[in-house]
């Protein structure tokens, strides 16, 4: 939720705010690192995005913790309080405030909160892979190409930074350097050593971040990835790099096994392989796993080149090829990958833009939500983007926000893609509204998730059919919401908050309604 602060007449000084526990019934109580306070802060842009509005260069974004007083000078400064409900919280009806203090006003806001009586399984349903790169980071705080990262960014600052999303249920993974001129590319924090026997590799460090993805929920973890983008790059050109790729596949697969996370794995070839280096190598690379390691997932983004069509068990377009069933390329492509029966993701980027949702910065705060409703819509089982931190400077945040000269990207390229959290001191990140709002969407695909495993749960047995009925009805998803067209696109969605968020409570009541009448959801088992 948010309240606005606004002067009305002149700045105010030494503003306080704070928020009181959650009350229930019967002494339960919601409090302490459950809730988080910030101030919304204002990003600038040059320009806008494709299909953005005109004429505003400044926009709400980056969420500022609050720690103490601070001033409200002549803008309106709205207050953002996010609530994390513990697993264990007693259902029912919760009352709390938010209290304004300044100058000897005090503005009390109450709050009122229903914990419904089931939790969505901490295991994510939908597969995600978002990038969080520990060169970036190296980069932007200590400067330079950022290749030293594992000597200057310690492993404990990545995890806490990986938190900011992780605990908002984005399944985001931890690179090193995808560009990097050394073999150790393909896994954040590996060690290796050449000895006469052979390649020796040392997964300490990143057993440490993969264990920390699987223990948030993620089920999706990158394991490597074969660097470039459109053309090979980085250690790819490198002469011993597939001698030393052999070895790390070998070395990594039983190591997977035992981990038990082979299920989970995913190696990325290379991305988005139009020119011919990245088509040979992404060929090169399946015959090589096919061979030595199997039972790893290769995932593949944008691959149109007939060679590369069944080598990746995961294909990722850009966009909804299913969305243009007029436009005979993309059925085409679209049948001709379904021929190998892959798992089907998508992902945005710097497009597609507007009649598409994206997460632009200037782009209404329901197109982040939107963007998983269509992963829905169109049977899609995971969700790639490129970066999390990409842009922004560290030297250009202040306590009051970003300056005018805090980059976050070309409004040609979508102002703000690939970056959804802000640079804060001493190597940690801010969250953004965007990145909540990502979150909304994907426990909005997760209700979806959940709703079909308990219909399909209650549709084995003896249960209530009128329950399972109304189920299976919200599954194909409400059109006040995301309605199929004749156009191509062929859908339009919502820019209407209430009309999507009186559809997600039809979902939660769905679920509720299951859950009643004594269906499990599979999903619980073992948690």
């Amino acid at each position: 939720m948010q309240v606005a602060v606004v002067p009305m007449h002149r700045g105010i000084s030494g503003v306080r705010a704070s928020v009181e526990a959650f009350r229930g019934k019967d002494g339960a109580r919601i409090g302490g690192d459950a809730l988080e306070l910030y101030r919304v802060g204002y990003v600038h842009v040059d320009g806008p995005s494709t299909g953005a509005p005109k004429g505003i260069s400044w926009w709400p974004d980056p969420l500022l913790p609050i720690s103490g007083p601070f001033d409200v000078q002549y803008t309106t400064q709205p207050i953002w309080l996010d609530i994390f409900v513990p697993r264990d919280a007693r259902p029912g009806q919760y009352t709390s405030a938010l209290r304004i203090e300044a100058e000897g006003q005090t503005e009390r806001v109450p709050i009122t909160l229903r914990v419904r009586e089931w939790a969505l399984p901490e295991a994510h349903s939908l597969r995600q892979l978002f990038v969080l790169r520990a060169y970036v980071v190296a980069q932007k705080y200590l400067g330079g190409n950022g290749d030293d990262y594992a000597q200057t960014v310690p492993p404990d600052k990545m995890l806490a930074m990986a938190d900011v999303c992780l605990k908002r249920r984005l399944g985001v993974q931890v690179w090193g350097n995808e560009a990097a001129q050394h073999l150790t590319t393909v896994a954040p924090y590996l060690r290796e050593t050449k000895t006469d026997a052979g390649w020796q590799f040392d997964f300490t460090e990143t057993d440490r971040i993969w264990q920390h993805l699987h223990d948030a929920g993620c089920r999706t973890i990158c394991v490597g990835f074969t660097p470039g983008c459109g053309s090979t790059s980085g250690a790819t050109n490198l002469p011993d790099y597939w001698e030393f790729l052999e070895a790390y596949l070998r070395a990594l697969q039983p190591h997977l096994q035992e981990k038990g996370w082979l299920d989970e794995a995913v190696w990325y070839m290379v991305d988005e392989s139009w020119e011919e280096s990245a088509i040979v190598a992404n060929v090169r690379l399946a015959e090589l796993m096919d061979r030595v390691a199997p039972k790893i997932k290769r995932l593949a983004t944008a691959p149109r080149d007939p060679r590369l069509i069944g080598l990746a068990h995961i294909w990722v377009p850009g966009g909804l090829p299913d969305a243009h069933p007029k436009d005979p390329a993309q059925v085409d492509l679209l049948n001709a990958w379904r021929a190998h029966n892959p798992e089907l993701w998508w992902y945005i980027c710097c497009g597609p833009v507007h009649p598409y949702p994206n997460f632009f910065v200037d782009y209404p705060t329901i197109d982040p939500r939107m963007v998983f409703w269509l992963t829905w819509k169109y049977e899609k089982t995971g969700f790639l983007y490129w970066g999390v931190e990409y842009h922004g400077d560290p030297k250009q945040m202040t306590a009051d926000g970003p300056t005018d000269k805090y980059p976050i990207g070309l409004p040609s390229m979508g102002n703000g893609d690939g970056t959804l959290c802000y640079w804060a001191p001493d190597m940690t990140l801010y969250p953004s509204i965007r990145l909540n709002a990502i979150r909304d969407g994907i426990e909005d695909y997760e209700y979806f998730a959940m709703l079909r495993r308990l219909a399909t749960s209650a549709g084995k047995g003896a249960g209530a059919p009128s329950n399972v009925a109304r189920a299976r009805d919200l599954l194909k998803v409400d059109e006040r919401v995301l309605k199929i067209t004749d156009t191509s696109p062929n859908f339009t969605y919502t820019t209407d908050p209430e009309a999507l968020l009186a559809a997600r409570r039809d979902l939660a009541e769905a679920i509720g309604a299951l859950c009643a009448a004594g269906v499990r959801d599979p999903a619980d088992e073992g948690q």
